[in-house]
């Protein structure tokens, strides 16, 4: 994602299993964020200093619902996502990702797969409001 977006015209939303556990939930969502994050550092805004001097980064410079949807949504939301415009960021998280604890075996074994046949836990979005309302906006909070 391009910094250059003005930060108003930037929506994030993070799109979730609701059937997993919460613990895989928490992981789901955690995972995607990092993603988030990684892909677009100035979601995060810029350090904010106390006035005794401490300083933070802080959690994000921008709301992050975070939606449910059953994993067929999930899939179809992500297949339309990928072809999005230029300045977005998609962070899918596939189960088959879920017992794989290094990045390395992951990255291998993501060229082998084809990620629109894959079940998929979770979606992360992040770019233009009216891209990222147009594939949430009908998807409910996670509750």
């Amino acid at each position: 994602m391009n910094a250059r977006l003005a930060q108003d015209a930037v929506r994030v939303a993070i799109v979730v299993d609701p059937s997993l556990s919460p613990g895989l939930v928490g992981n789901t969502i955690a995972t995607i964020a990092i993603g988030l994050g990684a892909a677009a550092p100035h979601l995060g805004g810029p350090r904010l200093v106390d006035r005794t001097g401490v300083t933070i980064h802080p959690s994000a410079s921008v709301p992050v619902p975070v939606l449910q949807a059953e994993p067929s949504v999930l899939r179809g939301l992500l297949l339309r996502a990928v072809n999005g415009e230029e300045e977005t960021v998609v962070v899918p998280f596939p189960a088959f990702a879920r017992n794989m604890h290094d990045f390395n075996a992951y990255q291998s074994e993501f060229t082998r797969r084809e990620l629109g046949e894959e079940e998929v836990h979770g979606v992360g979005l992040a770019g233009p409001r009216k891209w990222v309302a147009s594939l949430t906006g009908s998807l409910k909070l996670l509750s």
